[in-house]
């Protein structure tokens, strides 16, 4: 029985992301799309996507990472939807323990609010 090549650059790229070279193919055949229940879910919570990621990209691929192999994305699109997901999250989401810690920072993530 032969083993298939090691693909360098797949396994330099998985390491890099800390995932396995397998982990980082189930990772890249999810789509593009495959982790926006995250920023709903960030934005419904009162956490900017945007200045998470740049602040600390490190997470924020952490939490993608964890949305995309995520089981409960039919719930949580139904949970943001019905705009109960910021009460329920916690009884589904992968994401709960390291969401709970980010929403209790020093607000440092937090979307600013408009005045209208």
């Amino acid at each position: 029985m032969s083993w298939p090549a090691v693909d360098p650059t797949r396994s330099a790229a998985s390491g890099d992301l800390g995932v396995s070279p397998e982990e980082l193919v189930r990772l890249a055949r999810a789509g593009p799309h495959a982790a926006d229940q995250l920023q709903g879910l960030l934005i419904a919570l009162g956490v900017d996507p945007k200045k998470l990621a740049s602040d600390d990209l490190a997470l924020t691929r952490d939490l993608q990472r964890v949305c995309i192999i995520c089981g409960h994305k039919s719930r949580c699109e139904h949970e943001l939807a019905d705009g109960t997901a910021v009460q329920n999250y916690r009884s589904y989401c992968p994401n709960a323990m390291s969401l709970d810690a980010l929403s209790k920072t020093n607000g440092s993530h937090h979307v600013a609010t408009v005045e209208g």
